[in-house]
């Protein structure tokens, strides 16, 4: 991975759950959107766009079979959870059980 992706301010990675520090490397690449998100944050700097789009064209020739259809969110504390929830601006309303917050979470990811 290249500087682009080294890790401006703490994010969390929307598809597994993981906590990146500044400094950290940000891998696998994140999604184009991620990555428009995280840099408008402050979070991974303007390169990180170029990154995520050549992640995304080799990521288009790869079978869909061998891509992971695990997202993290089981992992997840609570804590974890209303943060992931805050950052893709996801209203967990009534939930207050993990379970729910996961259910709210994938839900809105469509």
């Amino acid at each position: 991975m290249s500087e682009a992706l080294t890790v401006l301010a703490e994010c969390i990675d929307k598809r597994n759950g993981k906590r990146y520090k500044a400094g950290d490397v940000f891998d696998p690449a994140p999604d184009v959107d991620q990555a428009k998100r995280l840099i408008k944050a402050g979070c991974l700097p303007d390169d990180a766009l170029g990154e995520a789009q050549a992640a995304a064209k080799t990521k288009k020739s790869t079978p869909p079979a061998s891509r992971s259809a695990d997202d993290g969110l089981d992992a997840l504390t609570v804590d974890q959870l209303k943060t992931l929830a805050g950052e893709e601006k996801v209203d967990l309303g009534q939930a207050a059980k993990k379970e729910d917050m996961i259910a709210v979470i994938r839900a809105t990811r469509g």
